[in-house]
């Protein structure tokens, strides 16, 4: 007898449809970058130093552990602070409405997003070429000994990074509720 299963269609609520650029740089206390607007997403991850940020409306002061997001169309600019600074940038696109709870977020990540970011810097480092220090850098170029899945596994990575990040965000916004009652309208 043929057994007849029901098959459940799965949910994206954040997919990353693209990923633009990936860099991870080490400069001088003396570096500064003017600043740029383009139509997707940006997160700054700052691993070592101090910089400052800009963006539209507002000037901050991050330091090691803390992670920023420009959302689209957004002008951002960034200089290092008294010290040598090192981050990771991530640029992307996402038209996912949940996405709306980055827009001007930073944060210092916990110790488990940590893990994210390392994967992602990771698995980038064995799929693309990645010359350090080159801002200007605007297209990905895949290594020819890239193994196979390394595209997929960072846009996996960085999908389970923006969940779960968006989940603190919503722990501390609505405890009881996931998503929230203003962002269901958008998923469903």
């Amino acid at each position: 007898m043929k057994a007849t299963y029901v098959k459940t269609q799965l949910q994206n609520v954040i997919n990353i449809s693209k990923i633009v650029t990936v860099h991870y740089y080490e400069f001088d206390k003396n570096f500064v970058f003017n600043g740029e607007s383009h139509d997707f997403w940006e997160m700054v991850y700052i691993d070592k130093g101090r910089v400052q940020v800009r963006n539209d409306e507002e000037e901050l002061n991050l330091s090691q552990g803390e992670i920023i997001f420009h959302r689209p169309n957004e002008f951002h600019s960034i200089k290092a602070l008294d010290s040598a600074p090192n981050f990771f940038v991530v640029s992307f696109v996402c038209h996912s409405p949940l996405m709306m709870y980055l827009e001007k977020y930073h944060t210092v990540l916990n110790k488990m997003l940590l893990g994210f970011i390392s994967s992602i810097i990771k698995e980038a480092e064995t799929t693309y070429e990645m010359p350090k220090n080159d801002p200007t850098l605007k297209k990905l170029i895949k290594k020819e000994t890239a193994p196979i899945g390394g595209e997929q596994l960072i846009k996996t990575y960085l999908e389970q990074f923006l969940i779960f990040l968006i989940r603190n965000i919503l722990k501390k916004e609505e405890p009881n509720v996931f998503p929230p009652k203003k962002a269901w309208k958008h998923i469903w």
